[in-house]
């Protein structure tokens, strides 16, 4: 390695000039050097960071929620459930860093059934036709507080929603404040395509 050696007006005898250049060349030697290592460490950290592996998702492709029965259903919201567990709450979010209530639904909807969903809870509601809360069913959506808040429903009275503390989780209806502002249920109608 070659040291560089900076111009430095040197005073006094020949000695102490030549004394002064050689300090100032190791210590230019010592700066080279360490920049050097600096720089192979930074590489060398980068490389270790791309080397990590993504999460691991598996993609099934999408069903219309009519050609599936509800065990079908259920099976395929629990696993949506377990890929984005805890996922944070985070308003106007829609991704695996944070996301609302209706992005999850939004989300589980295309991902799972095909299905193309507005954004909003209040486009939400009228994909579908209301029913009974005695004839909800896997993949209905339900709705809490006068459509401010919507979950899917799974099983046994427990629904799959983004919750404001916890984020995404499982709930049920049976709770206080969920039973007080229960407010509709919604059948989503399946995507009809009609081939030519």
């Amino acid at each position: 390695m070659r040291a560089v050696i900076l111009p430095f007006l040197f005073i006094g005898n020949k000695e102490t000039e030549l004394c002064n250049m050689h300090i100032l060349h190791l210590e230019i030697n010592w700066l080279n050097r360490y920049l050097w290592r600096l720089v192979f460490l930074s590489l060398l950290s980068l490389l270790t960071a791309c080397q990590t592996s993504p999460p691991k998702y598996s993609y099934s492709p999408p069903q219309p929620v009519a050609t599936l029965d509800q065990q079908q259903t259920l099976s395929l919201l629990y696993r949506q459930y377990q890929q984005w567990a805890g996922t944070p709450y985070r308003l106007g979010g829609n991704s695996h860093s944070g996301l609302d209530c209706s992005a999850f639904v939004q989300q589980t909807y295309k991902t799972l059934f095909g299905i193309p969903m507005p954004r909003t809870t209040s486009q939400q509601i009228l994909q579908g036709h209301p029913i009974k809360r005695s004839e909800l069913k896997s993949g209905d959506l339900v709705f809490f507080r006068k459509g401010s808040h919507v979950g899917i429903y799974l099983e046994d009275d427990k629904f799959l929603h983004v919750s404001t503390k916890i984020g995404v989780t499982i709930s049920s209806m049976h709770n206080s404040y969920w039973s007080r502002y229960f407010w509709q249920a919604v059948r989503v109608k399946p995507v009809i395509t009609i081939s030519p």
